[in-house]
């Protein structure tokens, strides 16, 4: 009974995955509105006076979507794997099926995006499909460095995930 309980350890992580994923949509809003609080901050010691124009609209943009998207994905993956970590030392979870399905997610929402991007190519003017394509990429950018970073927390030994990482 206790080798048919620690092969079913996966589906605890899922369901721990759950509330925090919903926390970290909540999160992910907070960080997008403080990020937008600490630019308007930093425009406003603008000295130099380089700040402003298209290349600052791309760079906002990408790091806007980059960073919230990073928040969400991290706090849905890493807090339940920092409370099994702190907490429940003993308790052996597969965290890679939990990993995998939110991948899942956001590979299946970012390539949603991809194809918006191709629908939508030619109605928009240059600046908001240079946008669209930039806050596409920081999407991408903040999800992938959030399951990285998720991988390496959850000490995963797969040969798989070793050669990436």
């Amino acid at each position: 009974m206790k080798t048919i309980l620690s092969k079913l350890n996966f589906i605890v992580g899922i369901l721990l995955v759950v509330p925090f994923f919903l926390f970290g949509k909540f999160l992910e809003n907070i960080a997008r509105a403080l990020f937008g609080v600490i630019q308007n901050i930093i425009y406003a010691f603008d000295f130099m006076g380089y700040m402003g124009g298209y290349f600052d609209m791309f760079w906002e943009k990408l790091l806007t979507e980059g960073v919230g998207t990073f928040v969400y994905c991290a706090v849905s993956l890493c807090g339940p794997i920092f409370i099994n970590k702190k907490f429940f030392l003993k308790f052996k979870i597969n965290w890679l099926p939990s990993i995998s399905l939110i991948f899942i997610f956001f590979t299946f929402h970012g390539l949603t995006l991809i194809i918006m991007f191709f629908k939508i190519v030619g109605e928009l003017d240059w600046i908001d499909t240079i946008s669209f394509l930039v806050m596409t990429i920081g999407y991408f950018i903040g999800y992938l460095m959030a399951i990285g970073l998720s991988l390496t927390y959850a000490e995963v030994k797969h040969p798989f995930v070793e050669k990436f990482l």
